[in-house]
């Protein structure tokens, strides 16, 4: 018999507690989050190396997807509190911090 409590999920400070659980609600069965903090998503543009453009703003949480045996980045919607964007983390995935309020990683 397992005595291993269900992992609490980590909330923003930023957020009320009735915007944490809306979106730890939208995370289904076996999900926890590490980390959550509202941010703004910026991805590469395609032509243009030097140039970042932006996505979209949201609350980005630090999952723990136990179903898929799995760690995702996921970005919901705070309003409809459905996943706007995603990143699995996979093997030698590299995370940078090139300032402290900017961080950067190759997505798919």
């Amino acid at each position: 018999m397992s005595t291993r409590q269900p992992k609490k999920n980590e909330r923003s400070q930023l957020l009320s507690d009735n915007e944490n659980e809306a979106i730890f609600a939208a995370f289904g069965w076996g999900c926890s989050s590490l980390s959550t903090a509202v941010v703004q998503l910026y991805l590469g543009d395609t032509t243009n190396k030097q140039k970042w453009n932006k996505r979209c703003c949201g609350v980005v949480c630090f999952v723990k997807d136990n179903p898929q045996r799995s760690y995702f980045i996921r970005l919901f919607d705070p309003k409809t509190c459905k996943v706007v964007w995603e990143q699995e983390l996979y093997n030698h995935f590299a995370y940078k911090t090139p300032r402290d309020y900017f961080h950067t990683f190759e997505a798919d």
